[in-house]
């Protein structure tokens, strides 16, 4: 019960906090934010880059709080909240509570997860939310055996796709867990995984419809269009590249414990009494491998990957306590999350500031494309009181 408490003081301590970023932090609008704005105004079945639930999600924001940064950004400090919550259960479900706050609180010490990165409109938070929905689920679903769960997953998994493309690799993950584990292979031959799967199509059907009538648009769209075309060109310094930017938003000391924790993990997933260990590597091994190796061809970014960083917390955690006991790993870990603190503090900094740090060409930040909007309105504004017109100016 004392962690849950200290779960609880934190989870809403933080959601505060992030609420206050938002409304005094120096950032303007994002250039997808402006996108999903957009989309709200004119809501569709889907639309040509993403799925469209983050755009009604934007719409009933607007709707109750207007059409203003807090408004747009909103929606991402509620679903980390929740996303947070979920994580917590699942982990408390698979080990115990001890762990569930440790690997609760690993994440909050990630700058890419704690400050900077889910206080924009993106569909990334929507996209985190339902998979940790999805994971807390069918975690249950392999706990208790209780078969009327897989109806709440099956539509779980239709708001996921609604959410992102991506979430698609939920189901291979339960494919490949159902397939390697002995005692809950018995789930394929049963009716209620594939009504679970009905039940995702069925809500995803209007992305469908969408797409078939804009000529499969939303499968085409940029970074995709290159894969489905065949023009792949191998380039291991973007790979290089995204590898330094995980790197630096994870921070250093914590990025080497979460992947010394994927090791550990996959050494111990078949021996039986570490059945959970194994549902969280068959979770975030399709995001892991997928992105990272898409990186040697497309300009990948940390949002796509999060999902199995969030989920290897719940490793990590457990790694730690296992092997708490030795002075040298345990001096490691103290001073890696004193040092995953600072920097995140550091971070915080540089939301308020707009700067961050470049190594070479690699911009270590994906979020600096707000910064200095203001001042160029101010001078759009002087050309405009210099060269006055009857009508409005255009911008090209």
């Amino acid at each position: 019960m004392r962690f849950a408490s200290y779960f609880w003081a934190i989870n809403i301590a933080t959601a505060i906090f992030r609420l206050l970023l938002i409304i005094f932090s120096k950032p303007a609008l994002f250039a997808d934010e402006a996108n999903l704005w957009l989309y709200s105004k004119f809501v569709n079945l889907s639309f040509i880059d993403h799925p469209p639930l983050a755009a009604f999600i934007i719409k009933i924001s607007t709707a109750v709080f207007g059409d203003n940064l807090f408004a747009l950004r909103f929606p991402s400090v509620l679903f980390l909240f929740l996303s947070m919550w979920f994580l917590y259960a699942a982990a408390k479900k698979l080990f115990d509570e001890r762990t569930a706050f440790f690997a609760f609180l690993i994440i909050n010490i990630i700058p890419f997860f704690s400050l900077p990165f889910y206080l924009s409109a993106t569909y990334d938070y929507a996209v985190l939310f339902f998979w940790a929905i999805s994971f807390l689920l069918f975690a249950k679903i392999i706990q208790t055996n209780n078969k009327n769960l897989w109806y709440p997953l099956g539509a779980a998994l239709g708001l996921a796709l609604l959410a992102g493309y991506s979430t698609a690799m939920i189901l291979l993950s339960i494919f490949l867990f159902l397939a390697f584990a002995k005692d809950h292979r018995r789930w394929l031959l049963r009716k209620e995984p594939y009504f679970a799967v009905l039940i995702a199509g069925i809500i995803f059907i209007p992305v469908l419809f969408w797409n078939i009538e804009n000529g499969w648009a939303g499968f085409w769209f940029g970074q995709n269009s290159q894969l489905l075309g065949g023009n792949i060109n191998i380039e291991p310094k973007r790979f290089g590249a995204f590898v330094l930017k995980q790197i630096f938003n994870v921070s250093p000391l914590i990025f080497a414990i979460l992947w010394a924790s994927v090791f550990v993990g996959f050494k111990k997933m078949f021996a039986k009494e570490n059945e959970n260990i194994r549902l969280i590597i068959f979770f975030i091994l399709p995001p892991l491998i997928m992105f990272n190796l898409s990186a040697f061809v497309l300009k990948n970014t940390n949002f796509q990957i999060s999902a199995g960083y969030f989920f290897l917390s719940m490793i990590a955690a457990w790694m730690i306590f296992k092997f708490w006991k030795s002075r040298a790993f345990k001096i490691f870990i103290v001073s890696s999350i004193l040092f995953s603190v600072g920097y995140a503090g550091f971070f915080s900094g540089q939301i308020f500031k707009g700067t961050f740090p470049t190594i070479g060409e690699v911009n270590l930040s994906q979020k600096t494309e707000p910064y200095g909007w203001y001042e160029i309105a101010g001078e759009i504004r002087k050309l405009s009181d210099n060269y006055p017109t009857q009508s409005k100016p255009f911008i090209f």
